[in-house]
């Protein structure tokens, strides 16, 4: 099997949160990847990427790039509210589905916007 790299789409906003209602995770992985690439309202953005992050009924494998995503928010946008995502990130230290992917995220946050 080979893998290869395909840029996220970008899902009109209008689209996401009927997206992120669908429960097919195929497209909700999508919308988290458009919602981390795209996205420069880091506040919409992070209320959707916690909201599947947070739900226990989704995949593991969903809550943990929800999660991961907002490391790819911390990377990317410079008025990201620090110790909100902190305090999200560190909620999350306890829990064994995502714990790997938060302390990731974490060290994203700590890297590029904890030095400014």
């Amino acid at each position: 099997m080979t893998m290869r790299y395909q840029e996220p789409a970008r899902i009109p906003n209008a689209e996401i949160d009927h997206v992120l209602a669908s429960g097919n995770p195929e497209a909700i992985a999508d919308a988290c990847l458009s919602i981390a690439y795209y996205e420069d309202d880091w506040e919409w953005a992070f209320k959707r990427l916690k909201s599947v992050a947070f739900d226990l009924n989704r995949p593991d494998s969903l809550r943990s790039l929800a999660v991961t995503c907002v490391g790819h928010l911390a990377r990317r946008i410079h008025d990201l509210d620090v110790a909100m995502a902190e305090e999200f990130l560190l909620s999350l230290g306890g829990d064994q589905a995502v714990a790997s992917a938060a302390s990731d995220a974490l060290d994203d946050l700590r890297i590029f916007r904890m030095s400014d």
